[in-house]
């Protein structure tokens, strides 16, 4: 049985408060201008859903684990320094990919701050939370635990969620 709840208490914005909300989110950088460019914003902004489409090898796994990286950059350098939950619906997570990007932005980040203990690879790695739902029951199942899994994390994450092949989905 489906039980659907209806929210009543909507927020009607005009259009300046709508304004302020949209350019107040912070964003989760690509580290690419173009890309954060072409979404209008420094990235893929929290809050809101972003969804990639493509042939397959265009760099929508790419996308989603250079984002899953991304996210732990530190605050010292604009960055949310929080963590990811990557879920994954039709098996392409790969976690080696993974590591190199991380090593990657590691080394990046290092370079701009001019020190060795910018971010921990290994604790980055443990920062980053991996499900497989490879169908659609599995996957209700998911949606349906997930807010009880994101109220039980450390309050100071910003949990993002890359949902590849469906979309990509940034709550705050």
């Amino acid at each position: 049985m489906l039980k659907v709840i209806m929210n009543t208490n909507y927020k009607i914005f005009n259009a300046a408060e709508y304004w302020q909300r949209e350019t107040s989110l912070p964003s989760i950088p690509t580290f690419c201008q173009q890309v954060d460019k072409l979404l209008g914003s420094d990235g893929v902004q929290l809050g809101t859903i972003t969804e990639l489409l493509g042939l397959p090898g265009t760099g929508k796994t790419q996308m989603c684990l250079q984002l899953c990286a991304s996210i732990q950059i530190p605050k010292a350098l604009g960055g949310l320094e929080a963590e990811a939950l990557y879920i994954d619906t039709n098996t392409n997570f790969r976690i080696h990919r993974y590591q190199e990007i991380l090593k990657s932005c590691v080394l990046k980040c290092q370079k701009l701050l001019d020190t060795s203990e910018v971010i921990d690879e290994e604790e980055a790695m443990k920062r980053l939370h991996y499900v497989g739902a490879f169908g659609v029951v599995e996957f209700g199942a998911l949606m349906h635990m997930l807010p009880t899994y994101l109220r039980d994390r450390p309050k100071k994450s910003a949990d993002k969620f890359p949902y590849h092949h469906i979309n990509m989905l940034n709550l705050k």
